[in-house]
């Protein structure tokens, strides 16, 4: 009898334990689906490889960093709304070229949400991409 009753208490809390990370589950992927619309999709446009930093304007730091292959592109999602700008790295062979862009703002809320998209085109001579910057200041993130 006691066996049996350890066999059905140890099944109610398997049950239990599932329908909880069940229910976790629904509510953080619901609020995935309604936070996480937000995005923006960058094209490499050019036979550079690219690294790019996506930051938090205003000193808030590293949000993400998206590599993306010669002639293609990436989308990177957004959960917040904020100011952001890009910093770069093109790497071809043994140039590498770093630059910085202007800030852009990302919407994502009850009011609506963006979605954009960047494309850069790089050259030796620079191409489209912002401001020229040093390897450390790419290097960092903040």
């Amino acid at each position: 009898m006691k066996r049996i009753f350890t066999i059905c208490l140890s099944i109610a809390l398997a049950v239990f334990s599932v329908n909880a990370y069940a229910n976790d589950y629904v509510t953080e992927s619901n609020n995935s689906y309604f936070n996480e619309k937000a995005s923006l999709t960058i094209s490499n446009r050019s036979e550079y490889t690219l690294t790019i930093k996506i930051m938090r304007n205003n000193g808030g730091g590293l949000y993400s960093t998206v590599s993306i292959p010669a002639r293609s592109s990436r989308t990177v999602y957004f959960s917040n709304s904020g100011s952001f700008f890009t910093k770069l790295k093109a790497e071809k062979g043994i140039e590498t070229i770093y630059k910085q862009d202007s800030p852009f703002s990302i919407q994502c809320d009850s009011s609506g949400y963006t979605e954009a998209s960047m494309s850069y085109y790089i050259s030796s001579t620079g191409g489209s991409a912002g401001k020229s910057i040093s390897r450390s200041e790419f290097e960092k993130n903040y």
